[in-house]
């Protein structure tokens, strides 16, 4: 007996009382992890697909690839869930091909009763939210599954007895193919289809579907050029904040990661120019004079791939901290980028995009400063080329997936 079919039953139910005590004693994620699955919506299927992604952060991943599958198959169903609750925030498109749930708790008895509400066909996991009861339930009901940009890591030589029941993997980049070789574990490369979801994206909201600003941010924004830092961490701050006296004929966005309340007074205490908050520029109550303030700091969700749109250059957080956020965002809108060095460790797109000129990886506040100011006699060029010529990982997963399909139900 393998060890994942030892451990299908207890995984999930350790983990569930592991989230309920944290709960308990006032942990915020935790709660809102139960929150999401308290209030379980299931849809009744059956559906002919199911994409399973941990965050909103994986959605955007495989996106073009849901879309294009629906495109494809307009008489299809699909199903998404999420694990984290912050698939509540994921841009979804508006049609009843498509509908979208919280994962179950990974026990037998809740992944039992969602796959017979949803009788799914078969399920592709999305990186690494690989579950051992919820592999077991499929397994037990003959339903397909794989796992689509997996992600190498050496812990998966503990796990592989689990991955070997996958009959689809997909990988972005040819070393982890060859990683995933070594194990046992055939995998196709694809390439990274982060780089059509955010060329897609861009279109759109450059297109019918761009944003209208509110007329408080359109005052502030008045000066040479703007600079957003997305996706910050306090781990970020030594390295952008000085900066905002370096460049005195910037305005500047900062964009927390978290917009907890705690989070937004870390930043406001840190900022050493006048600001204002983004909530209220859209009160009935603005700012009387947006336009003295230098900084801005957004304490909402949702509007930071737009504001990448409107930047002069971008920085991108998390490199410092909890990983790497998507840097192809800003790069996408034709915006030179920097992220910390340490966020370029394990990716070769950010070393190709260094070469190109394009993305700067920053060593500390005085190498980002120089290359601002580089940047601002001679702007880089062919930003948007270089993206480009990354895209069509979606085509080449979606013709996987198809060929993929009738493999498995002939």
């Amino acid at each position: 007996m393998s060890i994942d079919t030892l451990l299908a039953p207890w995984v999930g139910r350790l983990f569930r009382s592991a989230v309920q005590v944290a709960a308990a004693v006032g942990h915020r994620r935790a709660g809102e992890l139960l929150r999401y699955r308290d209030r379980p919506d299931w849809p009744e299927g059956p559906f002919d697909g199911w994409i399973h992604c941990a965050s909103h952060g994986e959605w955007e991943t495989v996106r073009p690839v849901a879309l294009n599958y629906l495109a494809a198959h307009p008489d299809r169903r699909l199903l998404v869930t999420f694990f984290s609750p912050s698939g509540l925030h994921a841009s979804l498109p508006n049609t009843p091909q498509l509908r979208s749930a919280p994962l179950p708790w990974d026990t037998p008895t809740e992944v039992r009763a969602f796959l017979e509400r949803t009788r799914p066909r078969w399920l592709l996991l999305v990186q690494y939210d690989v579950w051992p009861a919820l592999v077991a339930g499929c397994r037990a009901e003959g339903i397909p599954w794989g796992v689509l940009n997996a992600r190498w890591s050496p812990s998966l030589r503990w796990s592989k007895s689990l991955w070997r029941s996958a009959s689809l993997l997909t990988v972005q980049n040819p070393s982890d193919a060859a990683r995933f070789s070594q194990t046992k574990l055939p995998a196709l490369c694809v390439g990274d289809t982060r780089f059509d979801n955010v060329l897609l994206r861009a279109q759109s909201a450059s297109g019918a579907e761009k944003r209208s600003w509110p007329a408080p941010f359109d005052a502030f924004n008045d000066a040479r050029g703007l600079v957003v830092l997305g996706s910050l961490w306090p781990e970020d701050a030594p390295l952008v904040l000085p900066l905002l006296a370096r460049f005195p004929e910037y305005k500047w966005v900062l964009v927390p990661h978290s917009v907890s309340e705690s989070s937004l007074q870390f930043w406001e205490g840190k900022l050493p120019v006048p600001h204002i908050r983004w909530s209220t520029c859209l009160t009935d109550l603005p700012p009387a004079h947006p336009e003295n303030a230098r900084a801005l700091l957004v304490d909402a969700v949702g509007v930071l791939f737009d504001l990448y749109g409107l930047a002069t250059f971008a920085y991108v957080g998390g490199g410092r901290s909890q990983g790497q956020h998507n840097f192809l965002e800003p790069l996408a809108w034709g915006v030179p980028t920097a992220i910390a060095l340490e966020g370029s460790r394990n990716r070769p797109d950010a070393a190709s995009a260094a070469q190109a000129g394009i993305l700067h990886l920053a060593q500390d506040s005085l190498s980002l400063a120089e290359c601002w100011s580089d940047w601002q006699k001679t702007p880089p060029k062919g930003v948007q080329d270089w993206v480009s010529h990354q895209a069509g990982a979606t085509a080449r997963t979606a013709a996987a997936i198809e060929e993929w399909e009738n493999t498995q139900h002939g």
